[in-house]
């Protein structure tokens, strides 16, 4: 994979990511009796982020910008990227409407699509697995 190509699908998690995370945090503070679920679901996607944001500072030279040659010491395969963005775009589509709001009926809504929910934080919780020993391994 294009080594700026990296770069980039890791600024396009990071820009979802964090826009998951504040829609999660107002809904879990605002929504009334929010289930558990929405707290547990908060704390993978922030782990997740967390760990693409050391990569993305590892990747980055004194200036901030891109250095190629650290792209080259970690290999991030396009599949775990995809992955990933993936998930998100598919979370975020479960947790607001089509006009990018949350959505009236969260509190019944995020029940009613919780197993599917469930099924995204599981198959992030692997590519966090490999996300995790990348990070090992930068930290050599």
């Amino acid at each position: 994979m294009d080594p700026f190509s990296v770069a980039a699908s890791i600024a396009g998690i990071l820009t979802l990511s964090g826009d998951i995370i504040q829609i999660l945090y107002s809904f879990g503070k605002n929504a009334f009796e929010a289930p558990e679920s929405v707290n547990r679901v908060l704390s993978e996607i922030e782990i997740v982020r967390a760990v693409f944001s050391e990569i993305q500072r590892f990747l980055q030279d004194n200036s901030g910008e891109v250095d190629a040659t650290r792209l080259t010491l970690i290999q991030i395969h396009k599949t775990l990227l995809d992955g990933c963005e993936a998930i998100f775009t598919k979370l975020k589509k479960h947790i607001i409407d089509e006009e990018g709001k949350p959505t009236m009926w969260e509190r019944v809504k995020w029940a009613a699509k919780e197993p599917e929910i469930e099924g995204l934080m599981r198959d992030l919780q692997r590519h966090k697995s490999s996300l995790d020993l990348i990070l090992g391994i930068m930290n050599m």
